[in-house]
C-alpha cells in the first residue's frame, strides 16, 4: 500500500453536528479567537505532530514477517503413502493467513473522549508519549479486501472511518482533511459497529466497536446505533485496561461518587443559602451555605471537575451557582434524558449514581424556579438523590420544592 496522507492531531475550533447522507456526521464552523480560548487540559490534542498514514509495508507485519517461526511453528501430519512427515498444507495455510493479519491499535484521549484506531505502531506510541492512554488492540485486518478512508476534522481534533466514498466525498466538502486509506476490510467478516453522540460537540462523536456489549451499552446511555461500518476479520485481543471514561468536568463518574461518599458528612446540614450575589464562591461552602447549584459546583470540584466548562458556554448572573448555567452548559456537553416526571426517569433505568438531575420550572408560576442535584441511588430505579434544598442539605427522595416541567438526567 503507497502512503496517502498524514496523520494530524489537535485544533481549538468549534465543531457543529450536521446530517449527511441520512447519518449523523459533523461539519466546520470557523471560530472566533475568543470562541477557541485554549483549556487547561489542551496538552493532548493541540500537537502539530504528524504520521505517513500508510507504507509499503506495514510495520507490525514487518514485525511479525521477522518473527513467524517464533510465533507459529509448523505442524506436521504423516504422510500415509510414506514415512516421512510433512507439514500440512491445511495448517501451513491457516498459518500464512494468520501471519498476513494486521492488528489496529486502540488509543484513548481522556481529554475529548475518542478512541483512535491506528496501525502504526509509531503514532500509537507517539500518542500514549503525550498523555493518550493505550487499550490495546481493537481488530485484525489484513491488506484485501475494500479500502477504508480515513478523515480529520482540523477544528475538533476528530478521527472518522469509511468505507463510503460518498460520505468521503460530503466531508471534504464540509472542511474535513482526507487523510487516506487507513488499511482494507473485507465485504463479510466481524462486524465493526458505528454509533453516534449527537450530545457531543468536539471529538469522541463517533465510536466503533466490534464489542455488542459496548454497544448496546452505549445505546443504553443515549448513543445512536448506527449500524455496521465496515467488517473485519478477525476480533482484536480484549481490552483489559479500558480508560476510564471521563466526563464533561473532565473526571469520573467513580470521582463524584468518591467524593461524596468520602465526605459527604461535610456536605450533609449544610443550612440553604439562597444567592443573593454574583459570586458563586459564597454559596459554595459546606457546613457554612449553599443553594443546589453550589453545592452541586462544590462537590464536582472538590473531585477534580473543571467548574471553567460551565462558565465558558454560559456565565449569566451568579455564575456556578445558578442552577440555569447548569441546565445551559450540560445541555451543550453531555448525554441527557428528558422525563414528564421523577417516576418516567426511574423507570427508564437510565440513571446511575453520581448523574446529575435537573428539574425545568413551570415557569406559569409565581415563585418559580429550577432545582439541580445528584442521583444516589444504588439501582437506577432507587429513588434516592443527594441534593441541597431547604431547608439543608440531604440525602432524600428525589423533589424539587417548586413546581416543575420536566426532569432532565444529564450522564456523567
Amino acid at each position: 500500500m503507497k502512503k496517502s496522507g498524514k496523520f494530524r492531531y489537535g485544533s481549538l475550533l468549534l465543531l457543529s453536528t450536521i446530517t449527511i447522507l441520512g447519518i449523523s456526521l459533523a461539519s466546520v464552523n470557523e471560530a472566533s479567537a475568543e470562541d477557541i480560548q485554549s483549556e487547561e487540559t489542551q496538552i493532548i490534542e493541540n500537537s502539530s505532530e504528524e504520521f505517513p498514514i500508510t507504507s509499503d509495508v506495514p510495520e507490525v507485519y514487518l514485525d511479525r514477517q521477522g518473527k513467524a517461526e517464533e510465533m507459529a511453528p509448523e505442524t506436521f501430519a504423516e504422510n500415509p503413502g510414506s514415512n516421512t512427515a510433512v507439514a500440512d498444507p491445511q495448517v501451513r495455510s491457516a498459518m500464512a493467513a494468520n501471519e498476513a493479519l494486521i492488528v489496529i491499535h486502540r488509543i484513548y484521549n481522556p481529554n475529548n473522549g475518542e478512541h483512535l484506531h491506528t496501525q502504526s505502531a509509531s503514532e500509537k506510541d507517539y500518542l500514549v508519549s503525550i498523555g493518550w492512554y493505550y487499550e490495546g488492540t481493537s481488530m485484525k485486518v489484513n491488506m484485501t479486501g475494500n479500502a477504508l478512508f480515513r478523515v480529520y476534522n482540523p477544528n475538533s481534533g476528530e478521527h472518522f472511518w469509511t468505507a463510503n466514498q460518498g460520505e468521503i466525498d460530503s466531508l471534504r466538502r464540509n472542511g474535513w482533511v482526507y487523510e487516506g486509506n487507513a488499511w482494507s476490510t473485507p465485504d463479510t467478516g466481524i462486524p465493526m459497529y458505528r454509533l453516534f453522540n449527537q450530545n457531543a460537540r468536539n471529538a469522541g462523536s463517533h465510536h466503533y466497536t466490534t464489542d455488542a456489549g459496548e454497544r448496546d451499552g452505549l445505546v443504553k446511555a443515549g448513543w445512536k446505533n448506527e449500524g455496521i461500518a465496515y467488517y473485519v476479520v478477525a476480533k482484536g485481543d480484549p481490552i483489559n485496561n479500558p480508560a476510564p471514561q471521563r466526563n464533561f468536568f473532565g473526571i469520573t463518574r467513580q470521582a463524584i461518587i468518591d467524593e461524596l461518599n468520602v465526605n459527604g458528612g461535610r456536605y450533609l446540614g449544610t443550612p440553604f443559602r439562597g444567592v443573593a450575589s454574583n459570586n458563586p464562591e459564597l454559596y459554595m461552602q459546606p457546613g457554612s451555605g449553599m443553594n443546589c447549584a453550589g453545592f452541586v459546583a462544590a462537590a464536582i470540584r472538590n473531585a477534580g471537575g473543571d467548574l471553567n466548562r460551565i462558565s465558558a458556554i454560559s456565565n449569566n448572573w451568579g455564575s456556578w451557582a445558578n442552577g440555569y448555567n447548569w441546565r445551559n452548559a450540560l445541555n451543550q456537553g453531555t448525554t441527557r434524558h428528558e422525563f414528564p416526571n421523577v417516576a418516567a426517569l426511574l423507570n427508564s433505568g437510565l440513571a446511575e449514581k453520581g448523574d446529575i438531575f435537573y428539574f425545568e420550572p413551570n415557569f406559569g408560576e409565581v415563585n418559580f424556579d429550577c432545582h439541580i442535584g445528584f442521583f444516589w441511588g444504588n439501582t437506577p430505579h432507587e429513588n434516592v438523590a443527594f441534593h441541597q434544598v431547604y431547608p439543608v442539605n440531604r440525602i432524600s427522595n428525589i423533589y424539587s420544592n417548586t413546581g416543575y416541567s420536566k426532569v432532565i438526567l444529564y450522564k456523567m
